[in-house]
This record gives structure tokens, C-alpha cells and sequence, in this order.
């Protein structure tokens, strides 16, 4: 029988091939990892050269309809300004001839309008009237005609300091409504 009396090899040196060849074989994975990556990204660039290619022709047409539009903008600016200034008027544009109708329409035959005054879009004014029964005709028929009518006074004509109002038993209403653009109108009208 024999007896080893020696230490054991270390296992660096017992599996030394296996290490080299893990150590080589890692090495080899990290190379073609890399090999890999380089074509990946070159097919990757050559397609996006591609797509460059067809997109700067269009590129270089929209650059030079972009200038011919700054040079148009350029040479009419007062004449666009001019333009958009008036279709922002006609956005807001009041039926002014129409609203006064209505109140014309609404008033009573011994009824009288005055001091009416127009602040944006909210008119005022005032009128007198015989009896109450008139002045109440009149609320109706304008709330009819208009949707924000509002009365805010109902007094004497004695009472009214802004002018002489014969007969001092007449009634004075002072009123106002906020009257609608034309347009906003339409767009209430088509959404029904």
C-alpha cells in the first residue's frame, strides 16, 4: 500500500487548462459581444444615412416655403395686420340695427326711449312710460326678444334728476342686457 504523504496540488494548479480555457473563452464572448455591437450600430447608422437622404430634399423645400412665407408676411404686414384686425371685429361683430328693432318692436305706442348707451357689448338706457301695465308689457317683450334683459329701476318721473320728463306722473324704467356677437349666435344656433 502507498501512502502520499504530500500536500494536495492547489486547484489552480490541478484545473490550470480549465482556468485558461474559461479566462480565453471569456475574453473570445467579450470580443464578439463587442464585434456584435459595432455592425449592429453600423446597419443602424447606414439605415438612418437612408432616411436622411430622402427626408433632406424635403427638408431643403420647407426651408424655402418657410423663407417665401417670411418674405410674403414680410412685404404685406400691414395689409395681413389689417386683415386679422378685421375678422376679429367681424367675430364680435353686433347686430346693432336689429337690436334697436326689438326695442323699438317692444315698446308701447305713448312709450319714449332715451338716453341709451352702448358699453361693449352691454346696452342701457331708458324709457317712460304711461302706466305700469305698459312698463310691464315692455319687460316681457324684451325679455322675450333678449335673453339677458334686466330692469334696475322702476321710479317717478318726478324722482329722475338727468332730465324733465313731462307728465311727472309718468314711470321711468332704467334697464340694461348684455347683447350677444352675431357669431356666437350662429354657433348657438347650429349646436341645437
Amino acid at each position: 500500500m502507498k501512502i502520499n504523504l504530500m500536500k494536495p496540488a492547489p486547484s489552480i494548479r490541478r484545473y490550470y487548462h480549465w482556468w485558461i480555457g474559461a479566462v480565453v473563452l471569456f475574453h473570445v464572448l467579450i470580443i464578439g459581444g463587442a464585434i456584435w455591437l459595432y455592425c449592429e450600430q453600423k446597419s443602424q447608422i447606414e439605415r438612418i444615412d437612408k432616411q436622411m437622404a430622402l427626408l433632406l430634399p424635403i427638408e431643403k423645400e420647407t426651408k424655402e416655403k418657410v423663407k417665401k412665407e417670411e418674405a410674403f408676411r414680410q412685404q404685406y404686414k400691414v395689409e395681413l395686420e389689417y386683415k386679422e384686425s378685421v375678422e376679429k371685429l367681424q367675430i364680435k361683430k353686433m347686430e346693432w340695427d336689429r337690436i334697436l328693432r326689438s326695442l323699438e318692436l317692444a315698446l308701447t305706442p305713448e312709450a319714449r326711449l332715451f338716453n341709451l348707451k352702448a358699453d361693449g357689448d352691454t346696452l342701457s338706457g331708458m324709457a317712460v312710460f304711461a302706466s305700469e301695465k305698459n312698463a310691464s308689457q315692455f319687460e316681457q317683450r324684451m325679455s322675450q326678444a333678449v335673453k339677458n334683459f334686466r330692469v334696475d329701476a322702476l321710479e317717478k318721473a318726478s324722482t329722475v334728476q338727468e332730465v324733465r320728463i313731462k307728465p311727472a306722473t309718468a314711470l321711468v324704467m332704467r334697464f340694461h342686457f348684455t347683447v350677444t356677437p352675431q357669431n356666437s349666435r350662429k354657433q348657438e344656433e347650429s349646436s341645437r
